[in-house]
C-alpha cells in the first residue's frame, strides 16, 4: 500500500511541476545580400542573426545541458537557406576529421554536425545534412519512420569550413530544392541540429532537449520571420497546439509555459520567485519532519540551489523545478514512514 500511494504521489508530482521540457524555438531572419561561404561569418547579416546557443546532451530523454559550448546561425534568401555553426573546443588537437571524400555514411564518427530539417514539421520525415571540420559532406533523406534514402544526394548544397585556435567554423547553404520546400515569411519547419565530437569518448550535444535521430516528435522549430518583429504573445500563438506539452520557451524577459490547462505568458523574474517561494515551503516541510535539519538525502541538492540564492534566471527556475522534485519525494517518504509506522530500517534516510 505504501508503494502504491508512493507512486501515485510521484506520478502526480511529475505530471503537474517536474521535467519540464525547453522547447527550442529559433527565428531565422530574412537576409538583405546572402553571404560569402568563406567559413568566416564576417557578414552583416550573419551580426543581425539571432545566436542559438542553448545545446543539450544528445541521446538522453532529460538531458543536462551540454558541456560543448555552440553557436548556431540561420539566414534565409530567395535561393535558399544558410547556416552558420561555431564550434568552440579546447582541445583542437584531438579533432576527428578523418573522412575526406563525400557521401560516406560513416561521416558521423568524425566531429560533425548533422542538420536535421522537416518543412512539413510532423515528426513524419526529414532530410539530414552532415559536415565534418574538413567541410567533407554526406546527406540522406527519410520518408517516414520506416523507408530511408540512404543514397539520395542534395544537388545544390554548399559547405565551406575553416579551422581556428580553439574552435572550427561552418559556414553551409541549402537551396530549396533540397530542403523540399520553399520557405516563405511565416512558415514554421521542425528542425535538429546535432553536434558530435570524439575525444577520449563520444560526446553530443542537441540543439532540442531530449531530440535525436529517432525522437524526432522533439525536434525544435524553426520560424521563417517577415520584416516584423516576433512578440512573446505571437511565438505562444504560432505554437500553440504543436508543441508536447508541458514545456517552457523563454522569450526575452518573459517565460511562455505550455500545459494542458493552457498556456500562459509571465515575466520570468514572477515565475523564478513564485518557484523560490515553493522550494523554501518544501524544504521547510522537511526540516519540520526531521528536527528541524536538512537531511543528508537533500543537502547536495540544497547547497546548489543556495549558490543561486535569489537568482531569478532560466537556470534557477530549471534547477529549482529539480529541486522540488527531490523534495517532494523526500518529504512524502517522511509522512509515508510516519503514519505507517515503519520499521526504522524502512525510514527515509
Amino acid at each position: 500500500m505504501r508503494k502504491i500511494i508512493q507512486l501515485i504521489l510521484c506520478l502526480f508530482f511529475l505530471r503537474s511541476t517536474a521535467g519540464v521540457r525547453e522547447v527550442a524555438f529559433y527565428k531565422v531572419t530574412p537576409a538583405d545580400a546572402p553571404p560569402v561561404l568563406d567559413g568566416k561569418l564576417d557578414e552583416p547579416c550573419w551580426k543581425k542573426a539571432e545566436v542559438l546557443s542553448r545545446y543539450w546532451q544528445y541521446g538522453k530523454p532529460n538531458p543536462p545541458r551540454s558541456p560543448l559550448k555552440t553557436e548556431f546561425r540561420a539566414v534565409y534568401h530567395d535561393n535558399g537557406l544558410y547556416v552558420g555553426i561555431v564550434n568552440h573546443d579546447d582541445q583542437m588537437e584531438l579533432l576527428r576529421k578523418n573522412f575526406q571524400e563525400d557521401d560516406n555514411v560513416d561521416l558521423w564518427r568524425d566531429d560533425c554536425a548533422e542538420l536535421y530539417f522537416d518543412p512539413d514539421a510532423n515528426g513524419i520525415g526529414h532530410t539530414v545534412f552532415t559536415v565534418n571540420p574538413a567541410g567533407v559532406k554526406a546527406d540522406r533523406k527519410r520518408l517516414d519512420t520506416v523507408v530511408y534514402l540512404w543514397d539520395w544526394n542534395g544537388l545544390n548544397w554548399q559547405t565551406s569550413a575553416s579551422i581556428e585556435k580553439k574552435q572550427w567554423v561552418l559556414e553551409l547553404f541549402f537551396s530549396w530544392e533540397d530542403l523540399g520546400q520553399k520557405a516563405v515569411p511565416g512558415d514554421l519547419w521542425q528542425f535538429l541540429h546535432a553536434r558530435y565530437a570524439w575525444k577520449e569518448r563520444f560526446t553530443g550535444a542537441a540543439s532540442a532537449a531530449g531530440a535525436d535521430s529517432r525522437v524526432t516528435e522533439k525536434f525544435g522549430y524553426l520560424f521563417f520571420c517577415g520584416k516584423t518583429p516576433v512578440t512573446p504573445q505571437k511565438t505562444a500563438e504560432i505554437l500553440q497546439g504543436k508543441v508536447l506539452i508541458p514545456c517552457i520557451l523563454p522569450a526575452g524577459k518573459e517565460l511562455i509555459r505550455f500545459s494542458e490547462t493552457g498556456t500562459r505568458i509571465e515575466p520570468m523574474e514572477k515565475v523564478v520567485k513564485e518557484a523560490w517561494m515553493e522550494y523554501s515551503a518544501l524544504l521547510e516541510d522537511i526540516k519540520r519532519l526531521h528536527r528541524g535539519e536538512i537531511p543528508e538525502a537533500c543537502r547536495e541538492t540544497v547547497g546548489n540551489c543556495e549558490k543561486l540564492h535569489g537568482d531569478v534566471s532560466l537556470t534557477a527556475y530549471q534547477l529549482l523545478n529539480t529541486a522540488k522534485e527531490k523534495l517532494f519525494k523526500l518529504k512524502w517518504e517522511y509522512l509515508l514512514d510516519l503514519h505507517f509506522n515503519l520499521p526504522e530500517g524502512d525510514k527515509a534516510k
